[in-house]
């Protein structure tokens, strides 16, 4: 019992132990800098944080971002992006890195529209373009095999 009353903390008392206490606003304070601290500790936190305040300044600050027209066509616009994405995280995981396939991807819509703009079926002219990228594909990875 001697050794209990001895460090100042009563084994069977609720009472806290001495020393400084935080006001509400430190503790507060304290917990945001732990919380950053935390963030920065991951890049992929990082980049989520950023895209988090991204997003919120842009809701608070640009009237109409979130209507149904400008999210289907911030949709609509990103998928191409995605696509082509995945390809290069193919490629990229698979230890070589392929920059040829966004001028593919330029090139094939390129020669869609041109040949919609001569006259040719729009279904025609998909197909065209689709075979175009993958021949050319074919050939980019034959040379790089």
């Amino acid at each position: 019992m001697a050794a209990t009353q001895s460090s100042g903390v009563n084994a069977g008392s609720s009472e806290q132990p001495s020393g400084p206490r935080l006001s509400e606003p430190a503790s507060a304070a304290v917990h945001f800098v732990r919380v950053w601290r935390g963030l920065y500790r991951s890049q992929e936190r990082i980049v989520f944080a950023i895209a988090v305040l991204l997003f919120v300044g842009f809701c608070v600050f640009v009237p109409g971002i979130l209507s149904a027209g400008n999210v289907l066509s911030l949709v609509q616009n990103v998928s191409i992006v995605d696509i082509l994405g995945v390809g290069m995280a193919q490629a990229i995981i698979g230890c070589g890195i392929d920059l040829s396939m966004v001028a593919t991807m330029a090139m094939s819509v390129a020669w869609t529209f041109d040949l919609m703009q001569r006259g040719a079926a729009p279904t025609l002219a998909l197909f065209a373009g689709l075979a175009m990228a993958v021949v050319v594909g074919l050939i980019n990875g034959v040379l790089i095999a």
